[in-house]
């Protein structure tokens, strides 16, 4: 199924009636799609955002969340950053008059400062952490400018994830403690609030799964904080090679490419011979969309391409799963802008000798050099011989030379 455009509308707009007849027609039934996801389907979460005003993001709001820092804490750190700690002097700006004292020293007014830098107490906690640590940390600040010098300083994964914890910790140990003295008596204890920092370190290790430097520092300061050290795994090498297709087969290896999750995007293929020559190649810009889009549509075009010259035996690989995963299945589960041709495409491979495999990036880099070259072009571009910047690729695969993948 295809356009009927009549004959004078060609010949008056003959630019126009080739973009319209670009257009895949699709023979399915229409049907109503939500724009604002990818497989058209309206979700309350895909509903809500499109009506929500989009807020202003945070530098440290990735950074206090983890699978290794209990929900709870993160929250009361959110809460603190924005300044929203009940604190006596905040109730009392809010019209609750009471009597302010620190529940530690009882020599000052509880404000936010005092309660979590300034208290002779809680300096106590940030220089028991400092010296554990080897860094010591400045109380001149806001607690945000704290948390941001703290975050400047660099270890390995595993040392960032428990120095992570235990800042967050001491803040919130201080705020349980002040609760506690408050609604149930009774004064803090210094050696019990070090207890509580100490544990929730080692309850953080045991959840994340960072690796150590092989460095005397970083074994002293966990052998302190006693917790074992994790050493990097040696990095497991693959030898990942180009194969050529059989006897009058073509294979087509594809690859997209997206400068931003979305961003502007570009794809690309190359078709081959048994021999390792060059049949012919692609490249294509795609506007803005996202990165596994551009994988799909490399191979819808690859496809379409082989069906328009008659190349019937088709071998497509790809270095994305995602894409090897549908075409193996024959699954129509594809962003709703590409169902369409991927439905017709799904109708030429199966009147075609296709078969498709999954090759590493490190052999696939010929496509990807061209993929990396295919947003910043004007239109689609066909070469039938191979452009000069990816010779060199072509002659590495064409010479059965391997390249090494580091896992």
């Amino acid at each position: 199924m295809g356009w009927d455009i009549p004959a004078s509308f060609k010949a008056s707009h003959p630019v126009v009636a080739s973009e319209i007849e670009k257009v895949v027609v699709s023979t399915d039934p229409d049907s109503l799609v939500w724009t604002c996801s990818l497989d058209g389907v309206v979700s309350c979460k895909s509903a809500y955002d499109s009506l929500s005003e989009i807020g202003s993001s945070v530098f440290w709001g990735k950074q206090i969340w983890a699978s290794f820092i209990p929900p709870s804490r993160s929250v009361l750190i959110w809460r603190l950053f924005h300044g929203k700690i009940p604190t006596d002097i905040a109730l009392r700006a809010r019209g609750f008059i009471s009597p302010s004292r620190c529940r530690f020293c009882c020599a000052a007014e509880e404000d936010l400062r005092h309660l979590f830098l300034d208290c002779f107490f809680v300096r106590g906690l940030w220089d028991a952490v400092s010296s554990t640590f080897g860094h010591k940390l400045k109380l001149d600040g806001t607690c945000l400018d704290l948390w941001q010098e703290a975050m400047r300083v660099v270890f390995s994964t595993q040392m960032q994830a428990l120095w992570r914890v235990s800042i967050i910790t001491v803040f919130w140990v201080v705020w349980f403690l002040r609760n506690q003295a408050t609604f149930e008596g009774g004064k803090p204890v210094f050696a019990d609030a070090l207890s509580m920092i100490w544990r929730s370190v080692r309850e953080a290790d045991s959840l994340q799964s960072g690796t150590m430097k092989n460095s005397v520092a970083e074994l002293q300061t966990l052998h302190r904080l006693h917790v074992s050290g994790r050493p990097p795994k040696a990095p497991r090498i693959l030898e990942v090679n180009w194969h050529p297709p059989p006897p009058g087969c073509l294979k087509v290896n594809t690859d997209g490419a997206a400068f931003g999750s979305p961003g502007l995007a570009g794809c690309a293929g190359v078709f081959r011979t048994c021999r390792g020559f060059v049949r012919g190649c692609f490249a294509i810009p795609l506007g803005v969309c996202f990165a596994f889009e551009a994988e799909l549509a490399a191979a819808v075009h690859a496809i379409d391409y082989a069906w328009t010259f008659g190349w019937h035996r088709l071998w497509l690989e790809s270095d994305s799963t995602f894409v090897v995963n549908i075409l193996r299945s024959r699954s129509r589960i594809v962003p709703w802008r590409w169902r369409p041709a991927w439905d017709r495409c799904l109708r030429l491979i199966s009147q075609m000798d296709f078969a498709v495999t999954h090759i590493y990036r490190e052999g696939n880099q010929v496509a990807d050099s061209l993929a990396s070259r295919s947003p910043s072009i004007v239109s689609p571009t066909w070469w039938w011989t191979a452009p000069s910047f990816c010779n060199s690729f072509i002659f590495n695969d064409f010479c059965c030379r391997p390249s090494f993948r580091f896992c």
